[in-house]
């Protein structure tokens, strides 16, 4: 919601036309007025401030609204507060004084931002809002080491370990990405779900190493030196692996109690990352046992009925497409390998897919002696709990070495959903926000009964 509603209300291009010049006007007042009414929950006395232009374009409630859901726990948390106030020195086009107020939250890395544009008149003019990042945060980040991942290599890695202060090696986590070209942070949006778990684990005595992804970081020269010819491990595996080998050989870390963590398409892989490279646990965080492609058409199917611009007939038409493009995954899985080189399924090789859905992923899963957690959003449209999950609850059923969790509210991005759909949607992702504490508690806890 705060996505959508401040790109579209909060301009600061909503100047009124009718206004005084400034250059003699005293010194602002109306930012720091209009700050202490907003955060004091004054919405209408706030609104009251604005010019004509600006209570045209956006009302008492929208004001609400946003600050609810700055507030949640999920986005920067209940308001703390004031961290700063600031007029620029310059009258903007002669006419506006224009102060930046950052507000501080319990989020300890992000203030909220407000931009406010005033006029001769003392009235609000102008008003915008962004995240912004926390200066008085910079000694969070006095843990994060980087490194590289690979170095050496033909594809070396930017990467950050965030390490712990502690007398004692520590347990570590290897965080691997879903699909796509990821840096570290996994960002999505405004979204850094990776930089979240690492911040957590790291402030609770666990290290995290966190890296670029292979096509993120090497894009082309990977696809020059590959072609139509990698797989899931050229682009995935091979690179976890390695960053489990760094781990080892620094004396900070327990070489016992080094995890894989994979999300989305790394927590697919996890199995085999973590019986490949020889991992103490695994945890896959919106994982599935199935094949991509199959996946895919569950997206678009999904996807197709929330856009209101298709006709049924452009709808049927494209989910009539993707089927065709899974049928000709269905073929290549029984072709041989010369028969896939120059086949494509959904814009990608078919090499790639048919490889990867003959990995024995379930088989390794169930084979794999270490704790395994498997945690998956309810509002997840990417896998499906009712589909993935249902999956690994039966192929784990009897397991004592695996524990399952379920969070009701969370997207594929363990964020929570705004979505009133009953299924989460895109527009999550564009909400800034941050991956729940629910699941990062039970990664923690999990962390620490393992070694028990």
């Amino acid at each position: 919601m705060i996505k959508r509603i401040i790109p579209a209300l909060l301009a600061l291009c909503l100047f009124s036309g009718c206004v005084t010049r400034l250059e003699e006007a005293p010194p602002p007042q109306a930012a720091e007025l209009f700050t202490s009414y907003y955060i004091a929950g004054e919405y209408q006395t706030a609104w009251d401030m604005f010019d004509e232009a600006m209570k045209t374009a956006v009302s008492a409630e929208d004001l609400q609204a946003i600050w609810d859901s700055i507030c949640q726990p999920m986005a920067l948390g209940p308001f703390e507060s004031v961290y700063s106030m600031e007029t620029a020195p310059e009258l903007v086009e002669g006419m506006y004084y224009v102060t930046t107020v950052l507000l501080k939250h319990a989020s300890a890395d992000t203030l909220f931002a407000i931009t406010i544009a005033e006029d001769a008149q003392g009235r609000i003019a102008g008003l915008s809002a962004e995240m912004a990042p926390n200066p008085g945060a910079a000694e969070l980040s006095a843990m994060e080491e980087p490194l590289i991942v690979g170095k050496g290599t033909d594809f070396p890695l930017d990467a950050v370990l965030s390490m712990p202060q502690s007398d004692a090696p520590v347990p570590a986590v290897v965080l691997v990405h879903g699909s796509g070209p990821n840096d570290m942070d996994e960002t999505i949006g405004p979204n850094k779900p990776f930089k979240d778990i690492a911040d957590y684990l790291s402030a609770q005595g666990i290290a995290v190493l966190r890296y670029d992804k292979r096509p993120y970081a090497h894009g082309q020269s990977f696809y020059a030196i590959y072609g139509m010819n990698f797989t899931v491990y050229e682009e995935v595996i091979d690179d976890a692996i390695l960053a489990k080998r760094l781990l080892e050989a620094d004396p900070r870390i327990d070489p016992g109690r080094i995890y894989v963590l994979g999300h989305s398409l790394g927590g697919m892989l996890a199995p085999v990352i973590a019986d490949e490279g020889g991992f103490a646990g695994m945890i896959i965080m919106a994982g599935t046992t199935r094949a991509l492609p199959e996946i895919m058409v569950e997206q678009m199917e999904y996807l197709y009925g929330l856009e209101a611009s298709l006709s049924d007939e452009e709808r049927e038409a494209l989910i009539m497409e993707a089927k065709a493009e899974y049928e000709k995954f269905v073929i290549a899985m029984d072709l041989p390998g010369d028969e896939l080189k120059d086949m494509l399924i959904f814009g990608n090789p078919a090499h790639y897919f048919v490889h990867m859905a003959k990995l024995p992923i379930s088989e390794t899963l169930t084979a794999f002696e270490g704790p395994i957690l498997i945690q998956q959003g309810k509002m997840d449209y990417q896998v499906r709990f009712e589909r993935d999950f249902s999956i690994y609850e039966e192929l784990t059923s009897g397991m004592g070495n695996v524990q399952l969790a379920v969070y009701d509210n969370l997207t594929h991005l363990f964020t929570p959903s705004f979505s009133e759909t009953g299924m989460g949607v895109p527009a999550d992702y564009e909400n800034p926000g941050h991956v729940d504490e629910a699941p990062l508690t039970d990664i923690l806890t999990f962390i620490h009964k393992s070694a028990l």
